[in-house]
């Protein structure tokens, strides 16, 4: 990163750490997002629509996604993940998943949180 490029800090409202995103150099990074309650697919239908307020908040939109880094707790499986991804994405937004222009998506695997219940945690990289 270059010494002159400007940043932009977005808190959370009440101000959390780390901030809501970070955009600097033409790129946005959300900081890791988690729920701490339901099933897999439940904390994806509350995270997903999170990160696309934060993108939008930033000037960006899935379209503008280079990578997911996906933090899922050792319990639960990567294909379930990817599935549930695609269920809520949707077609529209299918390049995450393969297709003319993926997205990485990188998978690691925990053993816990810092609140029990949480099954994924998603860091998103967007360019502007």
């Amino acid at each position: 990163m270059r010494g002159a490029a400007q940043k932009t800090v977005q808190e959370y409202d009440p101000p959390i750490v780390p901030p809501r995103y970070i955009v600097t150099g033409g790129l946005v990074f959300l900081s890791g997002v988690t729920w701490d309650t339901g099933t897999l697919d439940e904390q994806l239908d509350a995270i997903l629509p999170r990160i696309d307020g934060s993108l939008q908040d930033a000037g960006a939109s899935w379209a503008h996604v280079v990578k997911l880094s996906c933090f899922l707790h050792r319990s639960q499986t990567v294909q379930a993940l990817r599935t549930g991804l695609q269920r809520v994405l949707g077609a529209e937004r299918g390049t995450l998943l393969g297709g003319e222009a993926p997205v990485e998506v990188t998978y690691s695997f925990v053993d816990g949180y810092s609140t029990p219940g949480k099954l994924i945690e998603i860091e998103t990289t967007a360019v502007l």
